[in-house]
């Protein structure tokens, strides 16, 4: 008699809620802070005077970039058991892409001067300004520099690592987790950047920054790649770096003055925003 042998098939695990996978994400982000904050405490220790080295700050900074941002990411692809590398595939690239992402990244600027405008028509609380004012402050300390050593740490610091690990973050994770989980690739890539803007915390920029969030996020939508929007996004962060390092060195002025706003800035800004839309067309209407 034979016996016979049933195989017992495990039930998929439900998914999560979009609600509890947003707060797995907070409560890692928090960890990370935690983290930082004891990290900041025993350094302090040890080293009371720590603050006011450049040098300390930009660890710092780099450090709080990987554990606030970074680390998170990893820790969620880990318990979900995603790859590390998600995303960063090598074989959806191509030259015209890097191309076209170069070409959005000169593109936008004249089109973020006129919003970092009409940003400022908004007045902010007396609070944001004073944020706003010990943010300027941290940044002026770290990029008025005449040393050409600095000004690559401090694109790394400053450009590259954010740019890898903000990425990884919004578009990468938050973004694709909206998608997946039924919201609209529009909305989500909308929403993503409202957040990305919010949580930056320079209010006098949000709408600037909000539009650049977009462009990232239309970026990672249609190329499927996160490798175009950090292209991109440490490309911006690149330039202010280097804006500093050339004023300061032939001017001495340790602040950079906003362009002035006139007709060919406006009329700039609207031949840019149509070329802008004109290209995504162009390059990825057909992967809709």
């Amino acid at each position: 008699m034979q016996s016979k042998i049933r195989l017992v098939v495990p039930e998929p695990t439900p998914e999560r809620s979009v609600t509890v996978e947003l707060l797995l994400l907070l409560s890692l982000i928090i960890g990370g802070a935690i983290l930082v904050g004891v990290t900041s405490y025993i350094v302090g220790l040890f080293y009371p005077a720590y603050a006011s080295n450049t040098w300390m700050l930009r660890i710092t900074q780099l450090y709080s970039t990987f554990c606030l941002i970074g680390l998170p990411v990893l820790v969620w692809r880990h318990i979900h058991r995603e790859p590390y590398s998600l995303y960063f595939a090598s074989h959806l690239l191509r030259v015209r892409d890097f191309f076209a992402a170069l070409c959005f990244a000169f593109v936008i600027q004249p089109i973020v001067w006129v919003l970092v405008y009409l940003n400022g028509l908004f007045p902010l609380p007396e609070w944001a300004l004073d944020f706003e004012r010990s943010a300027e402050e941290l940044i002026k300390q770290m990029l008025c520099t005449e040393q050409w050593s600095v000004l690559f740490a401090n694109i790394i610091v400053i450009a590259i690592a954010p740019a890898v690990c903000e990425e990884m973050l919004f578009r990468g994770l938050l973004q694709s987790l909206f998608i997946k989980r039924g919201m609209n690739g529009h909305l989500a890539i909308w929403v993503v950047a409202i957040i990305f803007g919010i949580v930056h915390f320079q209010f006098a920029g949000i709408i600037a920054r909000v539009f650049l969030g977009a462009v990232l996020g239309y970026l990672f939508y249609y190329s499927k790649t996160l490798w175009l929007p950090i292209f991109v996004h440490a490309f911006n962060n690149a330039g202010a770096v280097l804006l500093y390092f050339i004023v300061y060195n032939q001017t001495g002025e340790t602040s950079i003055a906003d362009p002035d706003f006139n007709v060919y800035i406006v009329s700039l800004a609207l031949l840019c925003s149509f070329s802008l839309v004109y290209m995504a067309r162009k390059l990825y209407g057909a992967r809709r």
